[in-house]
């Protein structure tokens, strides 16, 4: 909080002539390590960090650096990292005054990211390096927001690329350089290398590697879930990326990133759509440039603020992590008279709020009048390390316009510091609002005397149970063949008329105006009496609606259907909105379906290819969490993306749908959009 000017003279000393005279700006304070924490200030301290920072587009200047630091503190960023180049006093001036903490990464980064032989730069240009590494520890130490040394980005340590011998040669380089470090500044942490964690190389060394080197102080894993693979919801009830830690060592993530929407018009960077189609995942064609970027802005949010609450709410053992990358959060981030937020900068100005009122939600669609399967959580990670003395935990559901539909509040026992509470509380979906469908929002604060210390909000779809009810005529009763047992539930709950039967041969050997087939992914095999039938129906203009087939779609319709990817998906796009499929259903509606337990919210069990013909409309797309880089773009597209809801109209009428549609019980969108299936088969 305080600055200080240090003036330094230098006289003769016999007629004490001045030779030289500076001032520096400095401040007091403590960053440690201990065990397997930070300390400032003799307090444990969680990392609520965000890089990188727009230095590079504007490394002298200091309006921009001032600005850009000022919005960070204020949103509660309170560590970023100078990655890519390092900063330049103007931007470190600017962390002292604005009071932001920094890793001060260093100079060539991803130096000896390759394999092999040729990945070791020339001795010459090694000692380059260190050399004018080394001197800029002497240039910047004495800012106090530098809290600690990060040598580069991604050496390659941990990919398990080269062998021991080419390991341990780069770990002599890096060891020699900390070992430098050291002696020039022993009073600050090390990172050996940002991405480095020592239980990786260690699966590859002896049990006296590491007496032989100096490999810092910290351990930092980059991990991009839910963008380059997985999902965001593994980090809700599990805590995977603990498994890099090494006892005694902090382990935090200077990459834990969810995407790059760019700093002018809000779409993804082109290099992740057109290379490696992460956005095509979370947003499908609203991620290309014809598309609003609205939705890859709000999507950022979501995945970034729902990730960062994950990891405070869940991973204990951690000692904090930096959101990448930060300069994204911003629309024209290289100019500091027009630089403003995009929504994840706001979203995240609650996650890392030191104390954080959090709630943990899997599916984010409910009916009303039921329970709201939600928990509550609050995380003090406060500066003064002091309790957090008990508080009142409020609560609202509300329209869009943030006009209260409901409301309630807890009384919350005391929180020890770096510790965290958890309240189940009991909240009834209203029924009473306006319209049949809420798209509304959750929200919490945490008030103390008045004060309200911390608060948050999530946006959730709430529909009433007419909002899911047929208004078929009662002549219109289709045949069901519930194989898996999952639709039949959903059907009643829908308030379906319907004809069961126990076999295809069975339902196919009477006349309906549908037949609705469930669960043929869970049968062994299909008979070739099963398959004419089918077919012999189709060919002959009758209308099937086939759930949850699998791979025996490929058998079925061979003339359509090319290929079956077993994938599970927490996101689903829709691709031709005007379908009657979607009637009352958004263009963001296919996600994170609701079934009142703790999981990836998941909304279909799998992704069919189809063949270009002038009969088949690929309603709806999905694509698996990938990094794709292959050389052949579309051979590798061929084994990531599919559609999960597709149409054909030949000579009958078929919807085929992988969708989850044993969630309509308990997901109004699930249900509504089962509906709307048998209703446009119906007409």
């Amino acid at each position: 909080p305080n600055l200080y000017d240090f003036s330094f003279t230098l006289k003769k000393h016999k007629d004490r002539q001045v030779l030289d005279q500076q001032t520096i700006a400095s401040g007091f304070r403590t960053f440690e390590t201990k065990g397997d924490y930070f300390y400032l200030n003799g307090k444990r301290y969680w990392l609520r960090g965000a890089n990188h920072t727009p230095h590079a587009l504007g490394i002298n200047d200091k309006a921009l650096a001032e600005k850009t630091l000022d919005l960070y503190h204020r949103g509660n960023i309170a560590v970023t990292r100078s990655h890519t180049i390092p900063y330049s006093k103007v931007w470190l001036d600017a962390a002292d005054k604005m009071g932001v903490g920094v890793s001060y990464e260093g100079i060539w980064p991803w130096l000896m990211i390759g394999i092999g032989e040729g990945s070791i730069p020339d001795q010459q240009l090694l000692d380059v390096w260190k050399d004018e590494w080394l001197s800029l520890l002497k240039k910047y130490r004495n800012h106090p927001s530098l809290f600690y040394w990060t040598i580069n980005n991604e050496m390659n340590f941990t990919h398990h690329s080269d062998d021991k011998a080419r390991t341990e040669k780069k770990m002599g380089i890096v060891s020699d350089v900390v070992k430098g470090m050291r002696q020039i500044d022993p009073t600050r942490p090390i990172c050996f290398d940002s991405g480095y964690n020592r239980r990786s190389v260690n699966d590859k060394s002896d049990s006296t590697f590491f007496d032989r080197y100096d490999d810092g102080d910290i351990d930092d894993g980059h991990n991009y879930s839910g963008w380059y693979k997985g999902t965001i919801f593994n980090n809700f009830i599990e805590t995977p990326f603990q498994k890099r830690k090494t006892e005694g060592r902090p382990l935090i993530s200077q990459e834990w990133s969810t995407g790059y929407p760019n700093t002018e018009t809000g779409h993804h960077t082109r290099n992740y759509l057109w290379q490696h189609q992460n956005i095509q995942t979370h947003v499908g064609n609203q991620g290309y440039p014809f598309g609003n970027p609205e939705y890859s802005l709000q999507n950022n949010a979501f995945l970034t603020s729902e990730l960062a609450e994950a990891i405070r709410r869940t991973h204990a053992q951690l000692a904090g992590m930096h959101h990448f990358s930060s300069l994204t959060w911003f629309r024209n981030v290289y100019d500091a008279q027009r630089v403003e937020p995009y929504p994840t900068y706001y979203r995240m100005k609650n996650s890392l709020n030191p104390i954080l009122v959090s709630a943990e939600l899997f599916g984010r669609h409910f009916y009303a009048g039921n329970r709201l399967p939600v928990r509550f959580c609050i995380v003090n990670d406060n500066v003064d390390g002091e309790t957090l003395a008990p508080t009142t935990l409020k609560w609202e559901i509300t329209y869009s316009d943030n006009r209260v539909v409901s409301s309630g509040a807890y009384e919350m026992p005391k929180v020890a510091h770096y510790s965290r509470e958890w309240l189940t509380p009991e909240i009834v979906i209203p029924t009473e609002f306006k319209g049949e469908r809420l798209d509304g929002k959750l929200r919490i604060y945490l008030v103390q005397n008045g004060q309200e210390l911390a608060r948050n909000e999530y946006n959730l779809l709430f529909a009433k149970q007419a909002w899911v009810q047929s208004d078929m005529k009662a002549a219109m009763k289709p045949i069901l063949v519930d194989l898996d047992g999952k639709t039949a539930p959903a059907l009643d709950h829908l308030a379906v008329a319907y004809a069961s039967e126990p076999n295809l041969a069975r339902a196919l050997g009477q006349k309906s105006d549908l037949y609705i087939i469930s669960g043929l992914a869970t049968v062994n095999a299909l008979s070739d009496e099963e398959v004419a039938l089918l077919q012999d129906k189709f060919k002959n203009g009758g209308k099937l609606l086939l759930l949850n087939s699998g791979d025996k779609l490929l058998k079925l319709f061979p003339e359509y259907v090319s290929g079956y990817i077993p994938d599970e998906l927490e996101t689903v796009n829709i691709d031709i909105p005007e379908s009657g499929v979607f009637n009352d259903i958004k263009l963001m509606d296919l996600r994170y379906f609701n079934n009142d337990k703790p999981g990836v919210p998941l909304v279909n069990s799998g992704l069919v290819q189809v063949l270009k013909h002038a009969a088949v409309e690929s309603l709806a797309s999905g694509c698996q969490h990938r990094y794709a880089r292959g050389d052949d773009r579309r051979a590798e597209m061929l084994t990531m993306k599919g559609f999960p809801i597709v149409s054909i109209s030949d000579q009958g009428r078929l919807i085929i749908s992988e969708m989850m549609t044993g969630k309509s019980t308990t997901d109004p969108v699930m249900g509504k959009l089962l509906l709307n299936m048998i209703e446009v088969l119906s007409k």
